[in-house]
């Protein structure tokens, strides 16, 4: 928990900053993408979890410093409720921006990730545990070869973590 009296204190500070330097440098023509995450939004937690209020306040401020798509890291929960409801991490953000978002969270199958977009939760998603199990996976999926696609097993994570090849 940040506890700092001075400017760097206010919880959009220090990413608003950063992102309007982002900015600056790589100019208006090169999109700037925001990744983020939440882990703390169940309203009895303790330190001051995430609020529908302060993830407003952090998306329009960084949207004022130059955002233009957020990347929503899920990790595993792209399908559950936050801050309490049933409403899904990116619906949440679709109600205080229209910047497009990507989502990553556990999103394993062609269909699940076509099904995703097409219910309106994101406008794209970003893979990593399918890809760490089957590098060709985008290609198995534009062939329309589900069936080939390699599962994702948590031993091929330890691999990796290993230094090893999953697919070799």
């Amino acid at each position: 928990m940040n506890r700092r009296a001075d400017k760097w204190g206010e919880a959009t500070a220090f990413p608003a900053a950063v992102t309007q330097a982002v900015r600056k440098v790589i100019g208006a023509d090169v999109p700037l993408i925001y990744r983020f995450s939440i882990h703390a939004d169940d309203p009895a937690a303790p330190n001051n979890p995430v609020t529908p209020g302060s993830l407003a306040d952090f998306l329009h401020a960084l949207e004022a410093a130059g955002v233009d798509a957020w990347d929503i890291s899920c990790w595993r929960e792209s399908r559950r409720g936050y801050f309490g409801t049933d409403i899904w991490l990116p619906d949440w953000v679709r109600k205080f921006s229209d910047k497009p978002r990507i989502v990553a969270g556990n999103l394993l199958t062609p269909r699940e990730t076509s099904d995703y977009i097409a219910d309106g939760h994101a406008e794209a998603v970003a893979l990593a545990r399918a890809l760490i199990s089957d590098a060709e996976w985008a290609n198995k999926a534009k062939r329309a070869e589900p069936e080939a696609i390699r599962p994702f097993e948590q031993a091929h994570r330890q691999a990796i973590d290993n230094g090893t090849d999953p697919g070799a």
